[in-house]
């Protein structure tokens, strides 16, 4: 039983040195160039998460373009298609609707 008090004991003093040690200033602790580096490496941060963003936006943007294209092509194709299958005053080939069906393929498989 005393075995178990002394036990807790030394938990609790443990316990109250973690607790000390968390409420301390991590940089304080460090040496100058620790500091300096800590600093670098945080300007590192920040500039790497900017560029990521803007990364980020620019694709978006491309992305948005994209799919605007495919619509518009993909709008053009089936008006053709549709105008030349029922005006019959064009005749369609057998690679006008090969060509259409391989980019309409192209287009959905894509994304």
């Amino acid at each position: 039983m005393s075995q178990l008090k002394s036990s807790v004991e030394a938990l609790h003093s443990t316990k109250e040195g973690f607790e000390a040690e968390l409420h301390q200033d991590l940089l304080s602790t460090l040496s100058v160039s620790d500091q300096r580096e800590v600093d670098i490496l945080a300007d590192s941060i920040r500039q790497l998460t900017k560029e990521n963003k803007e990364t980020f936006t620019r694709r978006m943007q491309k992305e948005a373009e994209k799919n605007k294209l495919e619509n518009t092509l993909n709008n053009n194709l089936m008006r053709c298609a549709n105008y030349k299958y029922c005006t019959g005053h064009i005749k369609v080939g057998k690679l006008d609707r090969l060509l259409y069906y391989l980019l309409l393929f192209y287009f959905q498989t894509s994304r």
